[in-house]
């Protein structure tokens, strides 16, 4: 593989226009925080985290770049990493010492 290539292969990541576009998105979670309707700006909050973090992880952790397999693994750790979580969130929230104290 040339030089020449390996230029062409890969395209150049604009990180000053990504860094743009977390922080407009910042802005717009911080300005939903004032909204009215809790349920709806949660998810909304929610939702505009995960673009986040799609962006980060896509561009400035060059995951988009990277063999298919690779993506596997860290969707698998983090499916089990949510999993773990919300497995063990029932015995923290509701253990009998906190349902005894509350009675």
């Amino acid at each position: 593989m040339t030089q020449e290539s390996a230029s062409t292969e890969h395209s150049h990541t604009n990180y000053v226009a990504i860094w743009g576009i977390l922080v407009a998105a910042l802005l717009v979670s911080v300005l939903m925080g004032y909204m009215n309707l809790p349920v709806l700006t949660m998810v909304l909050i929610f939702s505009v985290a995960i673009f986040k973090a799609y962006l980060v992880v896509a561009h400035f952790m060059h995951l988009k770049l990277e063999p298919f397999f690779v993506v596997v693994i860290v969707v698998a750790g983090l499916a089990c990493l949510y999993f773990l979580f919300f497995g063990l969130v029932p015995d923290i929230v509701f253990s009998p010492d906190k349902i005894r104290m509350s009675e």
